[in-house]
């Protein structure tokens, strides 16, 4: 089944599920009768509130330049955008549109 409301008691029983390391996602739903999807559109859910949204700092900014110059062009190179998300605790594709914003509006960064 699909699922659109909650319980407490389902999402600890995700998250319980989750931390058990053998089990996939089809293997959760199952034991929950609930779709695959559904269960992992929640953890992701879930697992992406405690990132930061709002205004960037000039340290952020300076973070985002420093490891695209490092890392290489982020068009080229797959993960960037997630590793930098666990590195800044910011969403990825709003670094990634950070980034853009930055290039565009800068004299300093090769586009």
């Amino acid at each position: 089944r699909s699922h659109v409301e909650w319980t407490p008691e389902e999402v600890a029983q995700l998250l319980q599920l989750r931390n058990h390391d053998a089990l996939n996602w089809k293997e959760i739903g199952q034991t929950m009768h609930i779709l695959p999807r559904a269960c992992y559109d929640k953890f992701k859910s879930m697992s992406l509130q405690h990132l930061k949204r709002g205004s960037y700092t000039a340290e952020e900014d300076e973070c985002i330049l420093q490891a695209v110059k490092e890392w290489g062009d982020p068009r080229a190179r797959r993960g960037l955008w997630s590793e930098l998300q666990t590195k800044m605790l910011r969403p990825a594709q709003n670094l990634r549109a950070r980034w853009r914003h930055l290039i565009a509006n800068s004299q300093i960064v090769d586009k």
